[in-house]
């Protein structure tokens, strides 16, 4: 099965023609009085579409206070040469089984799992209603809970995935997901490796309650990029460049060692347009180092405490705003980022003690702030 990929093993996504981007029934998507949208994330569909072979799926939040499900849509697209034997899977779960790390709890009770359903070539979308009768039209869903898809039937020169959507209209979601690992018998987080919000398009329908608020329009932002363009080693000329969102203020620094002594070399702001920086300087050393650090207000320090780490213990203290969330993530390489654990900043810091597997000798870190 063609799929898009995920780190560590996987990394990229599939991309789907504009040609073939149909619009959805009207008629399927609307909400009836007794149906109200409890999450909603079909604006905002990429035209790309994610597939694994093995079960996987989203840990949602859902919006409003209604709660008796009523129906879930799933968006995909399907292109193959059809025997019947396409078939999906859905199932819901209670975010109550491992907890890999503080805040990220893995799919563990099932709440529901369907019948096989068909899939159909071109752009379509699952959909399981409650009814009058059966196990559905007696759940009441969790404030936060999981749903998975298995796919059967789909051969390895076969395109199937399920559509990207981002931002979420209604709801909330985190920007990785959960994928079933057989080898450990347990689901286990995952990330796009091209940091792409694994949020896919759907959508949750429920009652006796209120119906979900749509989320206020995020702002728009650029992923921050940093890299050496070039560098004459004849006159010492360097050349950097910087880009993100427009108006952040943000540092230059530079080390020999990657330890101590990090020098401020420059302090500016980004414009609509990447910041080409030009200079010259002999720094004394055959090995240089630089990073850019992005100004944001919330997030006022993250210190690494690698006093232990002989012992296999990294220790992390994440400082800023009372409340912030912030995702830690981590990786052996600098470009394998993993999901490490989501914290709260309670008081004016967030800690974490991080003990390293046994075959892990060294480890970076990075903080997300979570919105």
């Amino acid at each position: 099965m063609k799929s898009a990929h995920i780190c560590p093993e996987f990394s990229s996504l599939t991309i789907l023609l504009a040609s073939v981007l149909c619009a959805l029934s009207t008629g399927v998507l609307q909400a009836n009085d007794e149906q109200l949208l409890v999450y909603d994330n079909i604006y905002n569909t990429s035209g790309r579409f994610f597939s694994l072979d093995s079960e996987f799926g989203d840990e949602i939040s859902l919006s409003g206070t209604a709660r008796q499900f009523e129906r879930f849509e799933l968006e995909y697209f399907g292109e193959f040469s059809p025997t019947g034997d396409e078939k999906a899977v859905i199932r819901f779960y209670e975010n109550d089984g491992t907890e890999h790390a503080p805040g990220a709890v893995a799919p563990g009770t099932l709440l529901y799992q369907s019948p096989a359903i068909g899939i159909r070539n071109g752009r379509n979308s699952f959909s399981i209603q409650a009814g009058n009768t059966g196990e559905l039209s007696e759940l009441i869903l969790p404030d936060t809970f999981t749903w998975t898809i298995e796919v059967f039937g789909i051969d390895a020169e076969d395109q199937f995935g399920l559509m990207l959507s981002s931002p979420i209209h209604i709801g909330q979601s985190f920007r990785d997901f959960w994928a079933w690992n057989e080898e450990d018998s347990d689901f286990g987080p995952k990330l796009f490796a091209d940091s792409t919000p694994a949020n896919f398009s759907q959508r949750v329908y429920a009652s006796g309650g209120e119906a979900g608020t749509p989320n206020a329009a995020p702002p728009v932002i650029k992923p921050f990029d940093f890299k050496l363009k070039s560098f004459n080693p004849a006159n010492n000329n360097w050349h950097l460049v910087v880009d993100g969102t427009e108006k952040t203020n943000f540092i230059i620094e530079m080390s020999t060692d990657l330890t101590e002594g990090w020098q401020t070399l420059f302090s500016m702001r980004l414009g609509k347009q990447a910041q080409e920086i030009f200079f010259s300087q002999d720094f004394g050393s055959d090995v240089v180092f630089f990073r850019a650090i992005f100004e944001n207000p919330e997030l006022a320090d993250f210190k690494v405490d690698r006093s232990n780490q002989e012992a296999g213990v990294v220790n992390l203290d994440i400082f800023g705003d009372l409340g912030l969330k912030v995702r830690v993530e981590w990786t052996q390489d600098l470009s394998d980022w993993r999901p490490l654990v989501n914290l709260t900043v309670q008081g004016d810091k967030a800690t974490y003690s991080h003990k390293l597997p046994e075959d892990v000798t060294s480890a970076f870190y990075r903080v997300v702030v979570v919105r």
